[in-house]
């Protein structure tokens, strides 16, 4: 009984995938694809997975037009939440593109974006009813 207890006082896990991407025609369709198999192995709501793959396949190609020679796509499950974040190597895009912007904008439950010393990291959040 007493471990039963203790688990009720511990984090609940965070889920993690990740890939390195590098710029290729498949690009947006690789990026989608690991959004979109983390959401069904974690049983989150079609809705939340397939407005996560979205954003990500649009940040990934928005990355490239504004230079990025890597990409780090990171994708989090935590309680509550999705979040996706791109870490773009050698974006030098000191702004998203507007349509970048206007998917996040429209799917994303919260974003950001900020430099980084070698590129950009966009980082977007995904409410999980």
């Amino acid at each position: 009984m007493r471990d039963a207890v203790a688990a009720w006082d511990e984090p609940p896990p965070v889920l993690r995938r990740s890939a390195t991407l590098a710029p290729s025609p498949r690009l947006a369709h690789e990026a989608r694809s690991v959004v979109e198999s983390g959401a069904r192995d974690w049983t989150l709501p079609r809705s939340v997975g397939m407005r996560a793959a979205l954003t990500a396949g649009e940040i990934v190609s928005g990355a490239v037009e504004s230079g990025a020679v890597e990409l780090r796509l990171l994708v989090e499950r935590r309680p509550n939440r999705l979040g996706v974040t791109v870490l773009a190597r050698g974006d030098r895009g000191s702004a998203l593109g507007a349509l970048t912007e206007v998917t996040l904008d429209a799917f994303a439950d919260s974003w950001s974006t900020e430099p980084t010393r070698d590129g950009r990291c966009t980082s977007a959040t995904f409410v999980v009813d």
